[in-house]
């Protein structure tokens, strides 16, 4: 009787061994078609963004899944894909209660299916919605072709005005020369426009003469010119799928045109070849146990210290006296600012010497946050 239960327990646990075994595969092998279905080139932003998204070592167009997505614009717009708007400034609608109201939908690469999709934003009679580039600057040609392309929805381009904001000074100085054919709003000066069958802008027509690269623009406004009512229509207004620079130049995250500056780890604009750049995030930072706020401008302020290069925010920092009553407070504000630091007062009033305590929450990029606290000992 014994020896069948122990076969009976044997035979139980090595099924139950066997389910285990077999879930643990199965969980293994979504976990890894999860993670490949997570990291693809499959919309309209990741389709624009200049990454290589599922590290198939092909980047937005040139990315074949990219190509059955968006087959049409890839064509008209370049390989690189970098060149579509990806970020919204403004968005004024022109009319109340529209219902394809999303302003983001105008970014990266034209997606646009029906009505249903979202992929568009109504700007409504008359309104507005400004983009911007973060990757790279709308130019001109320094020839007849095409600069810019408006996806806007529909067989018929509803007109609209196109104006741009100058990436540079000398790119305002010369759109100044041209003041009085140049129509100015809010500093964006007045490129062209879209209308009927035209999509497109060619920023030479407006302003000619000029050699290719010589105007440089890294936002841009569209406004919607009111033809009818509000009411009589269901998405009054231009529909705006997407906006390409087909004429552009690469800028890196410092705004350096050609640049290779990229954002590291800790939130930092640097060049991959500064030393700085592959830097562990886990920053010393630097807190005085003493300060002297007698007024001669050294150690006037109890402050925190870090590397040069380095970013960080104060969460939070809370000054308490010996009976532990909080007589000083700060919020978000950068470590490197003077803004609301301790000047060794309380209500305006200087505080006896002595010692104090701190408390505060250090916020880093790429790291987590730390909190800091100790006494601190005010000397005049």
């Amino acid at each position: 009787m014994k020896e069948r239960s122990d076969r009976s327990f044997s035979s139980l646990y090595a099924n139950t061994l066997f389910f285990c075994r077999y879930v643990l595969i199965v969980f293994i092998y979504l976990s890894f078609l999860t993670a490949e279905v997570s990291a693809q080139e499959n919309s309209a932003i990741l389709c624009a963004d200049g990454l290589d998204n599922d590290g198939n070592g092909e980047i937005d167009c040139q990315d074949q899944k990219c190509r059955e997505y968006f087959d049409q614009v890839c064509v008209i717009c370049g390989d690189d894909g970098i060149s579509f708007a990806d970020t919204v400034i403004t968005y004024v609608p022109g009319c109340p209660g529209l219902k394809l109201n999303r302003p983001s939908a105008a970014l990266g690469v034209a997606d646009w299916n029906d009505p249903g999709d979202g992929h568009a934003v109504v700007l409504g009679e008359g309104g507005l919605n400004e983009l911007g580039f973060t990757n790279n600057i709308l130019i001109n040609s320094g020839d007849t072709a095409p600069d810019l392309i408006v996806f806007e929805v529909g067989d018929v381009v509803e007109e609209c005005m196109i104006y741009g904001r100058p990436f540079d000074a000398e790119t305002g100085e010369i759109l100044n020369v041209y003041q009085s054919s140049a129509e100015v709003q809010d500093g964006y000066y007045f490129l062209g426009k879209i209308e009927g069958t035209q999509k497109s802008v060619d920023l030479d027509a407006s302003y000619s003469g000029l050699a290719g690269g010589a105007l440089r623009f890294d936002r841009l406004r569209i406004l919607d010119v009111p033809d009818l009512d509000c009411l009589e229509t269901i998405n009054p207004g231009a529909d705006i799928d997407a906006v390409c620079a087909v004429s552009f130049l690469p800028i890196d995250c410092l705004g350096k045109i050609g640049g290779w500056a990229k954002i590291n780890k800790c939130g930092i604009c640097l060049s991959p070849d500064d030393k700085e750049y592959h830097a562990d995030c886990e920053i010393e930072i630097f807190i005085p146990s003493a300060f002297t706020p007698n007024g001669d401008g050294e150690n006037d302020l109890f402050r925190f210290y870090l590397p040069s290069s380095r970013q960080a925010r104060i969460g939070f920092m809370n000054i308490y006296n010996h009976w532990g009553q909080k007589i000083h407070h700060i919020e978000n504000v950068d470590i490197l600012s003077e803004n609301g630091l301790w000047d060794g007062t309380i209500g305006g009033i200087p505080a006896p010497p002595g010692s104090y305590f701190y408390r505060s929450e250090i916020l880093v990029p790429g790291s987590q946050k730390r909190v800091y606290s100790g006494l601190l000992h005010l000397i005049r």
